[in-house]
């Protein structure tokens, strides 16, 4: 066999093979494992350079008809904060593959008039026109177009922290039920917050408990609540006795309402609460409660850093409290 007859055969092998294997076979956009292929300046492989993208139309969670909110949206492109914020269902310009994170609802975007928990949401640009909550959906959120309503300092709403007190287990209200404790005795508060149905508190993250009290008639060191953790005070915290040499701690509640609810209703467990020995709280040492509710913030230095929690890096208040409470003691 000449060697015109072995290329000649060798040819034949290689398109039989390639006629069984089809899965082996080259194609434009998906080059087999190995080859290098070059892309034209400006392209992407998918052969769009740019698509429209549409920010989230969102409703409140429990109501039917999208939200138009204007300045409801603050969004990000490859890490960089675009212009200012815009409003819930307009159209910006991206390429595909660019990564794009959205956050919806909150104070950040819609500042003090804002009534929900805002929703972020990170997606890569696909090769086409989209929407965010759409494409959201796609990549497995649920509901990703629906904003929860905050409760958060509103009587309206049922947003408070409603704590009985262990004498006669009705609400401490400081006016007619209060709790008693004795000489290095100890009191205790059985809490839960409560809201009407679509409302909630710090959903999608912790609720930062803060108590005060008079140093001199407590002992921190035996207070607790549930099994909640010890947290940090807030700097934003501003003192509620400041005519009393008092002492502040902070624990670590959990947002509500909790999965597959709509409203918060769950106990925060147990707050108790201890006299100093020797000490007796008495009728002007009650126990002041705050809450603080965690939201998505920026920071006021570089607003491509994305933050979370009760406040941003100045100590300006992130959420939508704070609320606060006194519980009565006799």
């Amino acid at each position: 066999m000449d060697t015109k007859e072995i290329v000649l055969l060798i040819g034949v092998l290689f398109i039989g093979f390639l006629a069984l294997n089809p899965s082996q076979q080259w194609i434009p956009d998906k080059a087999p494992a190995g080859t290098q292929v070059t892309q034209v300046p400006g392209t992407t492989s998918c052969g769009q350079t740019s698509v429209t993208m549409t920010h989230g139309a969102y409703q409140y969670l429990g109501t039917a008809g999208a939200l138009t909110t204007a300045n409801g949206v603050v969004w990000y492109k490859n890490g960089q904060q675009q212009s200012a914020a815009v409003t819930m269902g307009a159209t910006n310009t991206v390429a595909p593959g660019d990564k794009i994170i959205e956050i919806a609802g909150s104070p950040i975007s819609m500042g003090a008039s804002s009534n929900t928990y805002g929703k972020k949401y990170e997606i890569t640009a696909p090769c086409g026109s989209f929407s965010v909550t759409e494409q959201a959906a796609k990549d497995g959120v649920a509901d990703a177009n629906l904003l929860m309503r905050n409760a958060t300092g509103t009587t309206a709403t049922a947003g408070l922290l409603r704590c009985s007190n262990s004498v006669t287990n009705n609400v401490n209200d400081q006016a007619l039920e209060n709790e008693t404790i004795n000489t290095g005795g100890q009191g205790k508060f059985d809490c839960k917050i409560e809201t009407n149905q679509y409302y909630g508190m710090s959903p999608y993250g912790k609720i930062v408990a803060v108590i005060e009290i008079n140093k001199t008639a407590y002992d921190t060191a035996q207070f607790t609540w549930g099994t909640a953790a010890r947290g940090t005070v807030p700097n934003a915290y501003v003192p509620q006795q400041p005519g009393l040499v008092s002492e502040r701690i902070a624990f670590e509640l959990t947002g509500c309402p909790t999965a597959g609810k709509t409203l918060c209703d769950d106990s925060t467990g147990l707050l108790y609460v201890a006299a100093r020995a020797g000490a007796n709280p008495g009728a002007e040492s009650s126990v002041n409660v705050t809450l603080y509710d965690q939201e998505w913030d920026t920071n006021s230095i570089d607003n491509s850093k994305i933050l979370f929690g009760v406040e941003d890096n100045v100590a300006a208040v992130s959420g939508h409290g704070p609320s606060k409470y006194n519980l009565g003691v006799l």
